[in-house]
């Protein structure tokens, strides 16, 4: 799976559903950055990825019979080393 060097994510105007008292959930943007460099003739691949890279706080929200909305994950770091034969 790849993806875009630099992906972000809107969510927006989320509602609870009808009969469900609590608060909307709030909007978020989600950063992720990926950079890749490939060296000795093609053989290598280096990747360094960053996800929820400006570390926003974002909830996914859950039903009634649940007490709180899940929290999303926060900033994260990544490396890949690929070798190529």
């Amino acid at each position: 799976l790849e993806r875009d060097p630099c992906e972000r994510l809107f969510v927006i105007d989320r509602e609870r559903p009808p009969g469900d008292t609590r608060s909307n959930i709030d909007d978020y943007d989600i950063l992720d950055l990926t950079l890749r460099h490939t060296v000795f003739n093609g053989r290598w691949e280096l990747a360094l990825s960053g996800r929820n890279v400006l570390n926003k706080r974002a909830f996914e929200p859950t039903s009634t019979s649940i007490a709180g909305d899940l929290p999303l994950a926060r900033r994260s770091f990544w490396g890949e080393l690929r070798f190529n034969y």
